[in-house]
């Protein structure tokens, strides 16, 4: 009846999130023990991998620390392969909390391959190849951020390419403070030919461009939370409240109606949503009951 409710009140104010049976994974954190981390929509459940990791119940908090040279290497979390490239138009969307910058270059995300393709466990010292990722901070600075992708492993491209290894991306530069939460969402939508990176933090959109490539050229091998696929770059010092993966591009009113509905909210089912409206909506419920 609560999750009922919530709907109720996300159709009375008006909210629109996307129609369609769009959101195909999601990462909650609720966790109170143990090592892994559950997909409560699509079944792709991640690992902690490292050390320092500790969960409150709601967030998994990640210690930092330097590159991957590092011994014991800090916590990070390891998502399934093929989590981006199957798709041709993707969301990510995430609640994060920076809580320290000593460690330069923390991705809060980053999916693709390193030098050599996949690595599975710590170690390999080496450098990004294809990836899309998202830094909360460029270096050690935590008011200048990164979103970037890169096209340089073959196989993305069925070992046929194009590919030359430029990074495109967007940089902004906000104002961030240490242990105050914050969203970010960035869509990555294929045009056919390449792709449209746009991305907003707490709503406000802070930038968008052209790719020469899109989502279902990426061989992502590494996908990660926590952990550049530049292995020599830092770890992320932080807390993940919420990770969300949908297959459509949002708009901006969807970017803020999931920030009104919040990281604990209940996604409609998109069935529900999708096909009846309010009044159908309402007259269901009663039937149910």
């Amino acid at each position: 009846m609560k999750k009922n409710l919530i709907l109720i009140s996300a159709l009375l104010a008006g909210i629109t999130l996307p129609s369609s049976a769009a959101l195909v994974n999601r990462y909650s954190f609720s966790e109170t023990s143990g090592t892994t981390v559950t997909d409560s929509v699509g079944g792709a459940h991640g690992t902690i991998v490292g050390t320092g990791s500790t969960w409150s119940g709601t967030q998994l908090s990640l210690p930092g620390g330097p590159g991957a040279a590092a011994a014991p290497a800090a916590a990070y979390v390891d998502l399934p392969n093929g989590l981006l490239s199957v798709h041709s138009t993707v969301t990510f969307e995430a609640w994060y909390t920076v809580n320290g910058n000593a460690n330069g270059w923390g991705r809060l995300w980053d999916f693709g391959s390193s030098a050599g393709g996949e690595i599975t466990g710590q170690g390999g010292n080496t450098q990004g190849q294809d990836y899309f990722m998202y830094a909360p901070m460029r270096g050690t600075n935590i008011n200048n951020q990164r979103n970037a992708t890169r096209n340089l492993d073959p196989l993305g491209n069925g070992g046929t390419g194009p590919v030359d290894g430029t990074e495109e991306g967007i940089d902004s530069s906000w104002s961030t403070v240490l242990l105050q939460e914050y969203h970010i969402a960035v869509t990555w939508e294929s045009n056919g030919e390449g792709g449209i990176l746009t991305q907003y933090r707490d709503g406000v959109l802070t930038g968008t461009r052209s790719t020469t490539y899109n989502t279902s050229d990426m061989n992502d091998v590494n996908n990660w939370l926590g952990r550049s696929n530049w292995t020599g770059d830092g770890y992320f010092d932080g807390d993940l409240n919420e990770f969300r993966i949908w297959d459509n591009a949002f708009s901006e009113q969807n970017v803020l109606d999931s920030i009104a509905l919040g990281p604990d909210s209940v996604i409609p089912e998109p069935a529900v949503w999708g096909l009846v409206g309010l009044s159908s909506f309402l007259l269901l419920l009663r039937r149910r009951r």
